[in-house]
């Protein structure tokens, strides 16, 4: 079942996960589906972000790509083992490096 609210409502898909063991965990996990058949972000913009023990987006950058090829697909943001805690300011500046911030805005 596709969801009408992502396709009349939102714009922007802020997409997290964890990465273990150099794979991101499935999107479609908790339906049994493969993500690719539950959305279409044909249009919108997808932010990735993750945490990891140090491996990075591991290809799941790759993945969201080939999964979602008609979205516009930002600069994602990996936090590593320990930096996740206390990540504030971090995710404040990605946030307006990506331009999802008032004063990207402005």
């Amino acid at each position: 079942m596709k969801s009408k609210f992502l396709k009349k409502r939102l714009s922007v898909m802020l997409v997290g996960t964890a990465v273990f063991s150099l794979a991101a965990c499935s999107g479609g996990a908790d339906t049994g589906e493969p993500a690719e058949t539950l959305y279409d972000l044909s249009g919108k913009t997808v932010a990735p972000f993750n945490t990891s023990g140090g491996s990075g987006f591991s290809g799941s950058l790759d993945t969201i790509a080939e999964m979602e090829p008609e979205a516009e697909i930002t600069e994602g943001l990996s936090l590593g083992d320990g930096e996740a805690e206390d990540c504030a300011d971090v995710v404040e500046e990605w946030l307006a490096n990506i331009g999802m911030t008032e004063e990207a805005d402005s």
